[in-house]
């Protein structure tokens, strides 16, 4: 699994882990999501820098996309989200 590095300057968007001691950026927890999605390769993300913070693209462009797809990827990313955070 990658472990992406918390920079000091972003601690204070840190995300407090329940009943741990560990603290981890939103822009490090980001990235790990996004990493550990695409090792997957259950769906495909594209991910970009905004205003110096990483973010995630779901592009969801196809005329005939379902909504049962959308969904889908919506709950891998929570899942994958949770996974992240549950191993920390």
């Amino acid at each position: 699994m990658y472990t992406a590095p918390v920079e000091q300057d972003k601690m204070d968007e840190s995300i407090f882990i329940a009943d741990s001691p560990v603290r981890m950026s939103a822009e490090a927890l980001t990235e790990l999501v996004y990493e550990n999605t695409i090792d997957r390769g259950e769906i495909y993300l594209t991910c970009t820098i905004v205003g110096h913070t990483y973010a995630i693209w779901v592009l969801c462009g196809h005329p005939k996309i379902e909504k049962r797809y959308v969904r889908k990827a919506y709950h891998i990313l929570v899942q994958t989200t949770e996974e992240v955070l549950h191993s920390y």
